[in-house]
């Protein structure tokens, strides 16, 4: 079982799956909004993904 199988089969509007961590870490930079709390769960590097985006949203735009 993938992570994709499983978003496939949950059939919701707010479920994306993205392969790469660094996909996960752009789409992520595309929808959060001021105020929103970022939770990552899982087993591996998936934790990353949190300290990619917090780097990327500390950068002057």
């Amino acid at each position: 079982m993938t992570g994709e199988t499983i978003v496939r089969r949950m059939h919701h509007p707010n479920v994306s799956y993205q392969p790469t961590l660094a996909e996960a870490t752009r789409y992520l930079q595309t929808q959060l909004q001021r105020g929103d709390v970022l939770i990552t769960l899982g087993a591996g590097n998936g934790w990353q993904v949190g300290e990619s985006l917090l780097k990327l949203l500390a950068e002057p735009t």
